[in-house]
Parts: C-alpha cells; structure tokens; sequence
C-alpha cells in the first residue's frame, strides 16, 4: 500500500500540484467565510460623527453652540450610533464576564452626555459613564436585539470601539459606517462588471484558439522537384558556421573595426580634396569669365580634378582586403578537408587568423533547448500564477464589498424599521 502512495505520489508535477491549489483554494477560502459570516457578534454602526466645532462652529459664521449654558470647546464630538447582536443563541447574564462597553481610546476622554434613543422590542438595558465609557450592565441578550444611542464626547479621538468578553462571541465588534452603504454598492458593481469583463475575455481567447485549431486543416503534398545542391554551395554553406579572428603580430584585434576606421579616414581625405578642387576650379571660373582665352585650360583641369577625385575613391581598403584572403583560405581548407577548429594560420609573415566553429554539439543543442523549454515552462507557469492571484484577488474583494453591503443594508433596515 505504501509503495502505490510513494508510486501515486512520485507521478505528480509541479503543475499538477498547482492545478490542485487552483481550485481547492476557493473551496477552503468559500468554507471560511460561511463561518465567518455565521459566527455570533456584535455590529457597531456609526450613523454620524460631527465635530461640533470643527464641523459646525468655524464653517457657519455667527453661530455658537452652547451645552448647558457653557460654549463648547473645539473637542466635543456628537455620536450617533447602533449597536446590533447577531447570534445563534441567547446570550445570558452567566455568559457575560465583562459588560458591553463604548469607549474612547483616549483615555482623557469624557462623555459629556450619553443616552440610548431607540432599542429592540422588550430590550430595556441600563448603563454607567465611567469617564471615557459607556458601560452596558448585564442582561439578556437575544438575535436582532440591539441599541441606538447619542452622546457627546469631549475627545481628539474621533473614532469609537466596542469591546466585551462574553462567552462565544467574537470579542471585537465589527464597525459599519451608514455613509458607506452607497460606496460599498458602487464599488461592488464596479468590480463585479470588471471581473465579468476579464472573464469573457479570458474564455473568448480560449474559443476563439480552440476554434483555430479545430478549423486548421493539414495537407501533405509530395516534392516533385528535389533541390540539387553542388559541392561548392555545400562548402560555402558551412563556411557560414565558422567564426574568424584575426592576428596581427600575434595580437588579436577586431578586423571589422579596423576596416570601418580606414573607410571612414579614407571618405574624410576625398571629402577634402574634392572640397578643394572645387574651390580651385571656381576660382579658375571667375577668370575665364573675365578672360575667356583660357577655356580650354580650364576645361582640361577640371577633367584632371574629376579623375584625380576618381582614382582617390578607388584605393581599397586592405582590411577588406585581409578578409578575403581569409574567406578564400577557410573555403579552400573546408575544400581540401584540412580545416581544424581553433588552429592558427598564416596569413603572411604578419597576418594570422583562426576559425571557430559556431554550431555546438548535439548533446549541447540538446541540453540548451531543454534549458529554454524549463525557462519558458517556468515563465508560463510565473503568468498563469500572477492571473490566477489577480482573478482571485478581484474575486475576494468584490465578495467582501457584496458582503458588507449587503449585511450593512440588513442591519440598516432592521434598527429603522422599529
């Protein structure tokens, strides 16, 4: 039994493996989220935060607000919010080790005013300000019930926290703001379109390449004509596998830069003798113009000048030269079966040269496209991971915006509608 597992196991790849993540990773990832969503807790929704002074005082001209004959100063918060338990089992007094508590992580915080303006049916809690907290004395606690309160804060803190420690729920509360629940919608469509939109284009890709290959049709036809190759198109055709360095005075040096430079001093040298033959023959111009009885003079150096220019350019340029000789002597080796790889000839008492042989073996060749096949392999797979994470980041995220949308619009309606 052991060695059919070791044997079953041994057969699998890295992209079988991968293909196994691909889609046992949504299945864990859709498993913890019913959990999540069904866990017992506490849901904090903030229906408005407004810093009095900040948001009120300083934007409206002429205005002040007074608490109990008192202006207020710059820190005073007004809190809306509601508190809403969602659970699958009454939650009771025994169950409950620390109270339900509003706080302020500022712990120079005070709750000026604090009251509960709206509850669930036959839900009647009782609570104590203690500083910078709202403490909610033990009661039972059932689904749905929950407490919409106001209250003003004097804090720099600007944000809210529930916490308790009661048996089997989560210890956090998870925070809604009511503002949000248009953005969530928003957001949620957006991503939902643009997951639509990648995913049609994705299986459009596959059909339409499917569809190619279905489609393409083979047809083998016989050659009627062979292609003849002759024995002097066989031995330049390898000539083309040989690579030359060049020596002079045992010194390697780069016979293409070299001819490239005398080519250029040599186009420079004619550039300026031309130059200068043409400012003497319109000199010479300028005379006959003035005194035409030396025409033929005239016309006869410039013929001298033309040609003097022609003979110039036809110098040849002896590194061009020097790679002749050397193609001419590989061809002739290649001819006479003489040719060794890496071997050094002469061309002359100066000149020396080498021939290397381009094509690796086949053993190399081999190795080198089984190399290139890992690497592209390896590339496919690096694509195929970075799409799928997209496609499933995109999943994620779009679900969670769905998720506390929908939860948010549910908590909404059920504290609005009592």
């Amino acid at each position: 039994m052991i060695d059919i597992l070791l044997n079953l196991f041994s057969k699998i790849t890295f992209g079988d493996l991968l293909q196994f993540i691909k889609y046992i990773l949504p299945i864990l990832l859709s498993i913890w989220a019913v959990f999540y969503i069904r866990r017992s807790s506490f849901y904090y929704i903030e229906r408005s935060n407004i810093k009095l002074y900040d948001d009120v005082i300083k934007k409206i001209n002429g205005i002040s607000i007074k608490y109990k004959n008192s202006n207020i100063n710059e820190n005073l918060i007004l809190f809306n919010g509601t508190i809403i338990f969602k659970g699958h089992n009454d939650v009771k007094s025994d169950d409950i080790d620390k109270q339900l508590t509003i706080y302020s992580k500022d712990i120079k915080a005070v709750w000026k005013h604090f009251e509960i303006t709206k509850t669930s049916v036959d839900f009647q809690p009782k609570f104590i300000i203690d500083k910078n907290k709202i403490i909610i004395e033990k009661s039972l606690l059932k689904s749905n019930d929950f407490i919409s309160f106001a209250g003003l804060l004097d804090s720099k803190n600007t944000k809210l926290t529930v916490g308790h420690r009661i048996y089997n729920i989560i210890p956090s509360s998870i925070n809604f703001k009511e503002n949000d629940l248009s953005l969530y919608k928003l957001a949620a469509s957006f991503l939902t379109l643009f997951f639509i939109f990648i995913a049609a284009v994705s299986a459009y890709s596959k059909y339409k390449f499917a569809k190619e290959i279905e489609e393409t049709k083979f047809e083998i036809k016989p050659v009627a004509n062979k292609i003849k190759i002759s024995k002097k198109d066989s031995i330049l055709y390898r000539s083309f596998d040989f690579k030359t360095e060049f020596y002079i005075e045992n010194n390697r040096v780069q016979i293409d830069t070299l001819a490239k430079q005398f080519g250029l001093k040599l186009k420079n040298k004619t550039d300026k003798i031309e130059k200068a033959n043409e400012r003497e023959f319109n000199s010479l111009t300028e005379i006959y113009r003035k005194d035409r009885s030396d025409k033929n003079e005239i016309i006869l150096l410039k013929k001298f000048i033309d040609n003097f220019s022609f003979t110039f350019k036809k110098i040849d340029n002896p590194y061009t030269k020097v790679k002749e000789e050397a193609d001419k002597k590989l061809i002739k080796l290649i001819s006479d079966n003489k040719l060794e790889n890496k071997k050094f000839y002469k061309l002359n008492d100066s000149l020396g040269i080498k021939y290397f042989d381009k094509n690796l073996p086949a053993s190399e060749i081999i190795k080198t496209k089984e190399n290139s096949a890992d690497q592209q392999g390896y590339l496919d797979i690096a694509f195929s991971i970075i799409e799928y994470v997209f496609t499933l980041f995109l999943l994620i995220i779009s679900s969670i915006l769905w998720y506390k949308y929908i939860r948010l619009l549910k908590l909404k309606k059920r504290y609005s509608n009592i």
